[in-house]
C-alpha cells in the first residue's frame, strides 16, 4: 500500500494541466499496467484526478479548483 502512495504522488508531481491517456501515463511513470491501474484509482479516490472520454479515447486529468 505504500508503495501505491508513493507512485501516485510521484505521478501526480508529474501530471500537468492536460488529459493524458493510459499509454501517456504508463510512459510518464514507467509503471507496469497493474501498478498503474492501482495508482489511477488511488487518485481518484483522493480527488486529484478524474477520468473522462476525448473522442475514443478514455482520458485522466487533474482535477482544478
Amino acid at each position: 500500500m505504500k508503495k501505491i502512495q508513493e507512485d501516485s504522488i510521484s505521478l501526480y508531481a508529474q501530471m500537468q494541466n492536460d488529459s493524458y491517456t493510459f499509454m501517456d501515463l504508463q510512459q510518464i511513470s514507467q509503471l507496469k499496467e497493474a501498478e498503474l491501474c492501482l495508482v489511477l484509482i488511488q487518485l481518484i479516490r483522493e480527488d486529484k484526478i478524474k477520468q473522462i472520454v476525448k473522442g475514443k479515447n478514455i482520458c485522466y486529468r487533474k482535477i482544478t479548483i
